[in-house]
């Protein structure tokens, strides 16, 4: 017959709450985010800006460049473009900091109007899925339209504080200054140059 000692009771129950608290710790917490900007210029413009993953991570926060690796269309006619993106992401101390290099897949899936982002940073344990939709004025006023950015990040419950921190922080104020860029003269007599 098999009898635990008290000194073997008490390793079972701490392995089992550390067990139960790694878990909690561990597990995939889901972080949303919506956040939106009216753009004074045409859909079908803003969504050739705000589709242009160079641009995106010029007015990201911690974006640092995007390599483009492969670009496809898809059975179902929906163009893919797969980017290697480099952020470098700061501690808060001094000027330390660390790299996060990731895919990011951009499915462009009603062109003019609506696309997909999704990333995984599996070293992170992040997952991430962005969807930007570009809606027309609804008056005919002139031209602008509404970009709507909405967001969910699948992180560990430990880091899904500062991951939404993180997010609201970079992406309200990255689109943002996206539509400061795309709204400004100095783009505008760039694109009717004669």
């Amino acid at each position: 017959m098999l009898h635990l000692s008290d000194m073997g009771l008490r390793t079972a129950i701490i392995v089992l709450l550390v067990a139960i608290v790694t878990y909690f710790c561990l597990r995939p917490t889901d972080v949303i985010l919506n956040s939106s900007v009216f753009i004074y210029r045409d859909p079908e413009y803003v969504y050739s800006k705000v589709s242009d993953m160079t641009i995106n991570l010029k007015h990201h926060k911690y974006g640092q460049k995007a390599v483009l690796k492969k670009q496809f269309t898809r059975e179902d006619g929906i163009k893919t473009e797969i980017y290697e993106v480099t952020e470098r992401i700061p501690l808060g101390l001094f000027d330390w900091g660390y790299t996060l290099v990731f895919d990011t897949t951009m499915e462009h899936t009603r062109p003019g109007h609506q696309f997909n982002m999704h990333y995984s940073i599996w070293y992170a344990g992040l997952r991430g899925h962005i969807t930007r939709t570009m809606t027309a004025k609804a008056d005919k006023g002139g031209p602008g339209c509404l970009v709507q950015e909405d967001m969910v990040i699948s992180t560990p419950w430990i880091s899904s504080h500062y991951v939404l921190n993180h997010a609201n922080y970079t992406h309200p104020d990255g689109l943002y200054h996206m539509k400061l860029t795309i709204e400004s003269m100095h783009e505008y007599f760039n694109d009717h140059k004669q």
